[in-house]
């Protein structure tokens, strides 16, 4: 037998549904809409969609609702207060208003050349409030709420002609407000250079000394791997640039007097004194490369092998003992002059020391003992 039994469901609930717009009519989109229950205590919400819409679906019963975006205000009091019966659909459309204006300008160097990435900032005189930077054209855009603020322009090395600036922004204000920073630094800059090979250099040391005064070193650097160094330097001042060190002969040359805003290039071409050890080190059985292998010059660690087995050491003239070494094989050495401008190859060819195995035993017992 069959025995069919059908059965009919009513949605307990009701919709409140409605569009959010701006007192110009337009749809807003992206402010929050809450629902509350009779106590005032949050149920649900969501943000409108691109039309200004929102909808929900609730159990009868008596709601308050709610609307909150960034920058706007209510043009009626909120929370709303509504009743939702069974379902029936309930329509409620909420105007809010903007409580905002907006700034805008550009900020140019003291030669009309815009600046990026320049921090506008918005304070009320204790706190600073709202951040922005300017684009690569030197521009900014800021909408904010209505309110009375300090305006300023930031940028490390550069001072606001004009200082901070007192404004107020209405509502629906458009204010526009242009800065002229200027270089409180000056610039001491350039490339260094091989005289042999003419290539750049990285990683050589520059040391930047006041030249009235030997012992007052102003700041220290290195080159970067395309081998240009920038330092900033205060005006008024007499400064000697030096580069090199360590294998390099030292390089030096005075400047003029920096003033504000200077920039002066100084390039280098340093003579190397030094000479170039190329190492290899394999395994003798095989011909394998052996990465992580040491190079001990005159005993001391000074580079390891990478993934092909090689290294570069560099040394300044005189005699060395060079040796290669890894676990489980036997050291390998030369004995090397060194002599300025040398390019030396040296292959090491390493084999496995001898292996010694056995057994330890209790001498009582003449059992063996692990560990």
């Amino acid at each position: 037998l069959q025995n069919e039994i059908n059965v009919t469901i009513q949605k307990n609930s009701g919709t409140i549904y409605g569009i959010i717009s701006d007192t110009n009519n337009l749809s807003v989109s992206g402010a929050n809409v809450t629902i509350l229950n009779n106590v005032k205590a949050y149920v649900t919400s969501q943000l409108t969609n691109s039309t200004g819409g929102y909808s929900f679906e609730l159990p009868p019963g008596n709601y308050y609702l709610e609307v909150s975006k960034n920058l706007y205000t209510n043009t009626s009091p909120m929370p709303q207060n509504f009743s939702l019966a069974l379902g029936l659909q309930n329509e409620i459309n909420v105007t809010i208003q903007k409580n905002s204006g907006t700034i805008y300008g550009y900020v140019n160097d003291t030669n009309g050349n815009p600046l990026k990435n320049v921090t506008i900032i918005l304070s009320d005189g204790v706190n600073d409030l709202y951040f922005i930077t300017t684009n690569t054209s030197g521009e900014y855009f800021m909408e904010v709420p209505h309110y009375s603020y300090y305006i300023d322009a930031k940028k490390i090395s550069y001072i606001n002609t004009k200082g901070k600036q007192n404004i107020t922004v209405g509502i629906g204000d458009e204010i526009n407000i242009n800065f002229t920073l200027q270089k409180i630094y000056g610039l001491i800059y350039g490339y260094v250079f091989d005289a042999g090979t003419n290539k750049t250099l990285h990683n050589v040391n520059i040391k930047i000394v006041d030249a009235l005064s030997n012992d007052n070193v102003v700041a220290t650097g290195y080159t970067d791997n395309s081998g240009f160094y920038l330092f900033e330097v205060l005006p008024g001042y007499y400064y000697k640039v030096i580069a090199g060190g360590e294998m390099y002969t030292l390089n030096e040359t005075i400047t003029s007097k920096i003033t504000t805003g200077d920039e002066v290039n100084i390039n280098f071409s340093i003579q190397f004194n030094g000479g170039m050890i190329y190492c290899k080190v394999v395994d003798s059985a095989n011909n394998n490369s052996i990465v992580n292998a040491s190079i001990l010059i005159n005993g001391s660690l000074k580079a390891t092998t990478n993934s092909t087995g090689e290294c570069l050491v560099i040394l300044s003239p005189g005699n060395y003992n060079i040796s290669a070494s890894y676990p489980g094989y036997k050291t390998e050495s030369y004995q090397q002059n060194v002599k300025v401008g040398d390019e030396i190859y040296l292959n090491f060819s390493l084999s496995k020391g001898a292996k010694i195995s056995g057994y330890i035993y209790d001498n009582e017992t003449n059992t063996s003992i692990q560990n």
